[in-house]
């Protein structure tokens, strides 16, 4: 497994497909079942986002506020790639997330540079 690089990245915007999973620690766990999927979904759509800004497809992984989950224990997962900004329209089914400038670890898979 490949180290992680610590990089102090700016407030981002992301824009991609996303779905409701139960984390590993709870007993009704499906990220397994529903994150592999999602991603066959975004990979096949990924060239329909506008103002996107780089070729490296990102995992987001974030949750909502108590009152506004199925489970107690679900997080929200979007496969994304990073834009400039947020399109008027976005493409049917995708979303737009802001998440806060902040240090971030990444994991290249080897094909490309992940920063």
């Amino acid at each position: 497994m490949q180290t992680p690089v610590i990089i102090d990245k700016p407030a981002l915007i992301f824009v991609g497909l996303e779905t409701s999973f139960i984390h590993i620690r709870s007993p009704d766990a499906n990220g397994h079942r529903v994150i592999g999927p999602l991603w066959e979904q975004f990979l096949e759509r990924r060239d329909e986002i506008p103002h996107a800004q780089q070729e490296t497809a990102f995992g987001i992984i974030y949750g909502r506020d108590e009152s506004q989950r199925g489970h107690p224990h679900d997080l929200q997962y979007i496969a994304g790639l990073q834009v400039t900004q947020v399109a008027d329209e976005l493409p049917s089914e995708m979303v737009a997330n802001r998440a806060a400038g902040t240090v971030y670890a990444t994991i290249s898979d080897g094909s490309s540079s992940a920063t």
